[in-house]
């Protein structure tokens, strides 16, 4: 069904936006929810359409990436990307600022200049914040195009090193995806982590599970908070599927 849909949407264009993508799934789900609305115990999950989503979004990526694009696929897409996307952007995928331009003013010499800069207050440990992420931006197209044309990681992460920090990642996945990753990541947590602990509770005959929601309880009690079901439900979902968590957590001791 999603191939025939996807190739419906390519004779309209070759490169949809990922917000023309999510009306489309909407469609689908407020039509056949019995078939592809996500639920978990009857319950709705996000907005039900997540799953028809990824597929869609993950069909138009598979066919860009092969060129195998219809051949009823002629009409010009460039006015159907997001509207995110500014008039200077190139490549623009799903909505997201893949590929812009250098700034006004800015050219290789000022970008490597202020690359060198931020290198330098790596070193120090004293950052501030908001200048960083105010040179990150300004650099962004030069980072782009490092990460695009696929550089060795380890080269970006010795010439970039504040990419590789959590404030600095979060601000790139910003600007590249348009969403704060942040508050999505709480927003997934808060709607769905009490509805799969009380679903993941019902199943401790599972030794595995059982074990750790024991660990979880424990560690509640010895915090005096609920704060460690965040992490836990990892352990209790890798338990539930017959997982090994360390392939997700890498548990260290500090020593000092």
């Amino acid at each position: 069904m999603i191939r025939i849909v996807v190739n419906e949407i390519m004779t309209f264009s070759t490169k949809p936006g990922r917000k023309h993508l999510k009306m489309i799934a909407s469609k689908i789900v407020n039509e056949y929810p019995d078939s592809f609305q996500d639920k978990l115990e009857g319950a709705v999950v996000g907005r039900g359409y997540e799953s028809v989503l990824a597929q869609l979004e993950c069909r138009v990526g598979n066919i860009g990436r092969v060129g195998k694009v219809p051949l009823a696929a002629v009409k010009d897409s460039a006015e159907v990307c997001s509207d995110t996307c500014s008039s200077k952007t190139k490549n623009c995928k799903y909505g997201t600022d893949w590929q812009p331009e250098l700034p006004e003013g800015e050219d290789a010499s000022t970008q490597n200049a202020k690359m060198e800069e931020m290198k330098e207050m790596h070193l120090h440990k004293d950052w501030e914040v908001s200048a960083v992420n105010k040179l990150l931006e300004e650099t962004y197209p030069t980072l782009r195009s490092i990460i695009n044309g696929n550089h060795p990681l380890m080269d970006i992460k010795e010439d970039w090193p504040f990419l590789f920090e959590p404030f600095g990642m979060f601000a790139h996945f910003n600007r590249l995806v348009g969403i704060h990753l942040q508050d999505k990541i709480i927003q997934a947590f808060d709607s769905h982590v009490p509805r799969l602990y009380t679903f993941l509770c019902t199943k401790q005959n599972v030794k595995n599970i059982r074990v750790a929601f024991a660990q979880i309880e424990k560690a509640k009690k010895a915090k005096g908070t609920s704060e460690p079901e965040v992490l836990g439900i990892l352990y209790l979902i890798t338990a539930y599927l017959g997982e090994d968590i360390t392939t997700l957590v890498r548990n260290e001791e500090l020593i000092y």
